[in-house]
């Protein structure tokens, strides 16, 4: 199995053709509002439209579970993400495929409880566009890894050696592959879809 690539902050609807021509497998669309790519449920159910069959990931912090499911129902979305303190037993009740990020790297006893709550779990950078620490998510079991994202400072530069380290479920990238904020730099975007798509996959 190829290591899936996840895209996230997509603020324009055009980037769904990109999406479909490089087979990208999970989008996120955020919903954080201090985010810089944050956007309005109008602009998200646009994207939604034009994904094919790329599966869109709702990002969320600290965000009313109700309202999360109310969104996720609107949009026709089974996938979604938080960044916040939501604990993973109150997220595991969500009748939806959930992914827990954390913004450091939790130990493997940690790690491994999330995942009988949660389908996947995301470790990123302290801050955006840090890398997080990769000498220690790759010490990670095996399980815990077949079930792990990693993102934060992910680019064409060096992603194919985080897979190599890692060997992670998949990668998760955002500022490494953007022009600005929100807009995709569609070059970049080919550069580091094909480093993964040229590393070999996880045994």
């Amino acid at each position: 199995m190829s290591t899936a690539i996840k895209i996230c902050g997509f603020t324009k609807a055009p980037e769904g053709a990109l999406i479909e021509e490089l087979g990208i497998d999970f989008i996120g669309i955020n919903f954080v509002p201090r985010s810089p790519r944050c956007v309005t449920i109008e602009r998200a159910m646009e994207i939604r439209k034009t994904l094919g069959d790329a599966i869109p990931v709702l990002i969320f912090e600290n965000e009313n579970l109700e309202k999360v499911q109310e969104i996720a129902k609107k949009m026709v979305c089974t996938h979604v993400q938080f960044h916040g303190d939501e604990s993973v037993e109150t997220l595991g009740l969500l009748p939806l495929t959930v992914i827990k990020a954390y913004r450091f790297v939790p130990d493997a006893e940690e790690l491994e409880k999330a995942l009988t709550h949660v389908a996947y779990v995301l470790v990123d950078g302290a801050q955006n566009g840090q890398l997080t620490d990769i000498d220690r998510a790759a010490v990670l079991p095996a399980s815990v890894r077949s079930r792990l994202f990693i993102a934060g400072g992910l680019n064409p530069q060096n992603v194919r050696c985080i897979i190599e380290r890692v060997r992670p479920y998949g990668v998760d990238a955002a500022s490494g592959i953007e022009s600005s904020p929100g807009v995709k730099d569609p070059e970049k975007l080919r550069a580091f879809v094909g480093a993964v798509r040229s590393t070999p996959s996880p045994s």
